[in-house]
């Protein structure tokens, strides 16, 4: 409660001393206003200043020049390129034409094996059939 009673104490020294506690709503209120003023004096003045301004309506005649160089060499660089890629594109495709072809060669010539083998295969079991009935006829006989 002391406290309370210093502050009021403090309070009727100043105010008795001339001082008075200052607020911030008149400040504000000035500041606001001043703003707004500029605000409408701007939206009044900038469509005639605008309209002070006049069209134009001349007629101009101009000639374009064109400011690239008269030689080609970036197009004939650029040509190249393109043939250069195109070349190895081709080569490419026919490396892989060759690759392709080299394995159905080997593919047929593995087939080829294959069918050999198995005709001998065949020739072995049916000779071994022949011998084995001659066998069989042979002791039939004896």
């Amino acid at each position: 409660m002391s406290s309370l009673r210093e502050r009021l104490t403090r309070r009727k020294r100043a105010a008795s001393a001339g001082y008075r506690p200052v607020g911030y709503t008149m400040p504000t209120l000035l500041a606001v206003g001043l703003h707004l003023l500029v605000l409408i004096i701007s939206v009044i003045s900038l469509p005639l200043r605008q309209a002070d301004e006049p069209e134009s309506t001349s007629i101009v005649q101009a000639t374009l020049v064109s400011t690239e160089t008269t030689t080609d060499q970036a197009q004939r660089a650029e040509e190249a390129r393109a043939r250069a890629a195109a070349r190895q594109a081709e080569e490419e495709a026919r490396e892989a034409e060759e690759a392709r072809q080299a394995e159905e060669e080997q593919a047929r010539a593995e087939a080829e094996r294959e069918a050999a083998e198995a005709e001998q295969q065949a020739a072995r079991e049916a000779d071994e059939r022949q011998r084995q009935e001659e066998r069989e006829a042979a002791e039939a006989d004896a």
